[in-house]
């Protein structure tokens, strides 16, 4: 970001996507993961404040909702096997993005750049459930999936105990306490009337058209 600045670029769009670095409702045990978000606004603003020439924007997206159906296992979706790892109930509501919205999103940015200029902008394509995930995947392929229902306590100790000793995988279980434990209520990063989306558009979806899009393209 310091060459950036120097060099003359006028706009940075911070490319951590995720949740905000401001979230107070994480998880302690992935505090370390949210600190160099943080670190990264902080010079942003440090840097805009000194040279009013040089401006930034900061997205925050959630999960990769397409991305992380076909390709992370924590998620808890096996399309090719047709199985799920379902978290409690799997009713826990969160908010995420497609990628491509990312991308839409990025060119609003550049598109308005006096509306979004030093600002951290949330966005969300779809709000869901694993259990609404689950009943989409099961009416879009005609068949009942096998499904595992794991408890968000005993994942809690485990993942926690795996980051303890440097087993990454056996960690990941974290992420997923994140962002299905039931009741938690840290995984919708914006609500519909605050999101930025209309201001760089980002057009909601449902599920169903999320999760037919994202097989189609495989």
């Amino acid at each position: 970001m310091h060459a950036a600045e120097t060099a003359g670029v006028k706009r940075f769009v911070l490319d951590d996507y995720g949740n905000s670095p401001t979230n107070q409702r994480g998880l302690v045990e992935l505090e370390p993961f949210r600190t160099p978000r943080r670190t990264m606004v902080e010079l942003a603003e440090s840097l805009a404040a000194s040279n009013r020439n040089f401006t930034w924007s900061a997205l925050v997206t959630g999960n990769f909702i397409d991305y992380s159906m076909k390709k992370l296992p924590w998620f808890g979706f096996s399309i090719d096997e047709r199985k799920a790892r379902i978290v409690d109930d799997g009713t826990e509501p969160f908010t995420a993005v497609t990628v491509e919205d990312v991308g839409v999103a990025v060119r609003g940015i550049l598109r308005k750049p006096a509306e979004t200029a030093n600002k951290i902008l949330h966005i969300r394509s779809v709000q869901t459930s694993q259990k609404e995930i689950l009943e989409a995947l099961e009416d879009m392929t005609g068949r009942q999936w096998e499904v595992e229902y794991a408890d968000s306590k005993q994942m809690y100790e485990r993942g926690k105990a795996g980051l303890e000793k440097g087993d990454r995988a056996q960690g990941l279980d974290l992420l997923a306490v994140q962002l299905f434990a039931k009741g938690a209520d840290r995984s919708v990063v914006v609500s519909r009337e605050n999101a930025d989306n209309a201001l760089l558009g980002v057009e909601e979806k449902d599920i169903v058209t999320v999760l037919k899009k994202a097989m189609a393209d495989d």
